[in-house]
């Protein structure tokens, strides 16, 4: 490694550093060998006019994570923006780091009082004020030259559109689902009636076999009749507390068909 002169005329160790340029090594304020990361600050920041910036246009492909720390008394929202080209800039999100508790993450603020910040996976960084009323934002920007560990608050599940997740209306059981059947409906054997469960769509869940038949008993898709798509069949072998899982949706309605010779069930629907 190369020799360098310190100012006491001692020979110094020093390397290469990522540009290419001679460099000395460094130390720790206890006289220790500096390992660890490099912090730049860039202070004396402010903004006060519509589309002003608050951190101009800063190439950072030699630091990892940043935070800027904004106060002052305003009505304005600045926002956080990164850029590969340093032309075409895209708001990114950023997290803010002086309340960490719950979903604190944006792409902008209103706000004083506050340190936001993030990783820096592009080459350029700019914080633009792109609204403003009144008043003087201030900040002081630290760029680290070491990746910081963020710790995990809290998951996010995204999705677009509406979903349900949990108990469905009228279950009042943990763990009950609309699959699983809310209601139930009871048919005596050898009912030769057609019995409607249900006259729209819904889901059939299962059937509890309480008495035999001698006849395979039909499940239909159907709001008023026994006919259509069969969604369910209950054996005729099929013996008194044989459950008979079945899940399956239906898009009309639930219909039994009816016979003299039908075993008794108790159909679970929903």
């Amino acid at each position: 490694m190369s020799g360098f002169i310190g100012n006491d005329g001692s020979e110094l160790i020093g390397g290469l550093n990522p540009s290419g340029i001679v460099q000395g090594f460094k130390t720790n304020a206890l006289g220790g060998l500096k390992t660890g990361g490099d912090v730049l600050e860039v202070a004396g920041l402010t903004a006060s006019a519509l589309n002003a910036f608050l951190l101009p246009k800063t190439d950072v492909s030699a630091y990892k994570f940043f935070s800027i720390a904004i106060t002052g008394t305003f009505t304005a929202i600045y926002q956080f923006q990164g850029s590969n080209d340093g032309v075409n800039f895209i708001p990114f999100t950023c997290f803010r780091l002086d309340n960490m508790n719950g979903n604190n993450a944006n792409a902008q603020s209103g706000a004083g009082g506050q340190i936001w910040g993030g990783p820096l996976p592009f080459r350029y960084l700019q914080v633009q004020l792109v609204t403003y009323t009144s008043g003087v934002v201030n900040a002081v920007v630290e760029l680290f030259t070491s990746a910081l560990t963020m710790p995990v608050i809290e998951g996010l599940s995204l999705q677009d559109g509406a979903w349900n997740v949990g108990l469905t209306a009228g279950s009042n059981v943990i763990g009950s689902t609309a699959n699983d059947g809310t209601n139930t409906t009871a048919i005596a054997a050898a009912t030769v009636a057609n019995t409607v469960i249900k006259a729209g769509s819904g889901r059939l869940a299962r059937v509890l076999v309480t008495a035999v038949g001698t006849v395979n008993t039909l499940i239909y898709d159907n709001a008023t009749t026994n006919s259509g798509t069969v969604i369910g069949i209950v054996k005729s072998t099929a013996a008194v507390g044989d459950i008979i899982e079945l899940r399956i949706p239906a898009q009309s309605g639930i219909t039994v068909g009816g016979s003299a010779n039908n075993a008794g069930v108790t159909v679970v629907w929903s």
